[in-house]
């Protein structure tokens, strides 16, 4: 193929418009465009409240149970109840036996 060096010139290019508009096209273009950008997900005020209800429930379910498990780990027994360590000693078994008793427990 040959090219051909002819400059290039509005009067070549045909007068004919090569793209159409539907009939009508314009006159419903502003309400398409606002139902398309109009917002779609609307909050409710009521919703708001149930999720601020939500959080605040679950906040004093996590604070109770913290409570409770501090308070299970504080109540804790002593090793030896008095009662129990009297009657070894009265049974006559050495104070050196119970204390190696009560560490390797």
């Amino acid at each position: 193929m040959k090219k051909e060096n002819t400059p290039l010139s509005l009067k070549t290019i045909p007068k004919e418009k090569p793209f159409t508009v539907p009939d009508g096209y314009f006159e419903q273009f502003a309400l398409n465009i606002d139902q398309q950008i109009a917002p779609k997900h609307i909050v409710r005020p009521l919703r708001r409240w149930m999720y601020a209800a939500a959080m605040f429930a679950g906040i004093i379910a996590i604070g109770v149970m913290s409570y409770l498990l501090y308070k299970d780990n504080t109540d804790s027994e002593p090793l030896m109840a008095e009662d129990y360590y009297e009657n070894l000693i009265n049974a006559g078994v050495s104070e050196d036996l119970l204390v190696e008793y009560i560490l390797n427990e």
